[in-house]
């Protein structure tokens, strides 16, 4: 994309009515907003200016927060793959630890049963404590995460606010100088 001899001159001139160079302006303020009405500028043109001047910084940025998210995105996946894998090996093996009680009990019915009632409570007892553990290991490992995320997306944002700031004072400084070569 280029922009035509043409363009530029319509698009950076300014009328008398500006302030001098040596004027600084508010951050939020645009120079362009000070031209007459004859020689408006094509804003069109100035964006078209700042995506060839800062464009790649931004798609820079973009990546970055993008990549940033999936990595996170994958990282709470991966950690609740790994919780849901435990508690199903879990139940698996509380599945298994009652098959076997239960066969002994068939066995020795008659001779063990009271035994192996408070045996199997006991285990129960341990395996639902167990559980519990893990539901409250995995609300706590949940809610790390989600402060983490609440964390970069804070900075991130912080951050994009600063490139804010300085590509505002940058504009301003070109306003300035663009005024001052005219």
């Amino acid at each position: 994309m280029t922009i035509s001899d043409e363009q530029i001159p319509s698009a950076l001139s300014t009328s008398s009515s500006e302030p001098s160079p040596d004027t600084e302006l508010p951050p939020n303020t645009s120079a362009l907003a000070t031209t007459s009405a004859p020689e408006e500028v094509d804003f069109n043109t100035l964006n078209k200016i700042r995506d060839l001047l800062f464009g790649q910084q931004v798609q820079s940025q973009e990546q970055k927060i993008d990549q940033l998210e999936h990595r996170l995105n994958q990282e709470c996946a991966d950690i609740r793959d790994q919780i849901n894998q435990r508690l199903q090996a879990l139940a698996t093996s509380i599945r298994n630890d009652l098959q076997t009680l239960t066969q002994t009990v068939q066995a020795n019915h008659t001779s063990q049963t009271t035994e192996l009632e408070r045996q199997r409570t006991s285990i129960l007892a341990t395996l639902n404590e167990k559980v519990a553990s893990l539901e409250t290991d995995f609300d706590h490992k949940h809610a790390e995460l989600k402060a983490l995320l609440e964390r970069e997306v804070q900075s991130l944002q912080s951050v994009d606010a600063q490139d804010r700031d300085q590509l505002a004072d940058l504009f301003s400084q070109l306003a300035v100088n663009i005024r001052s070569n005219s």
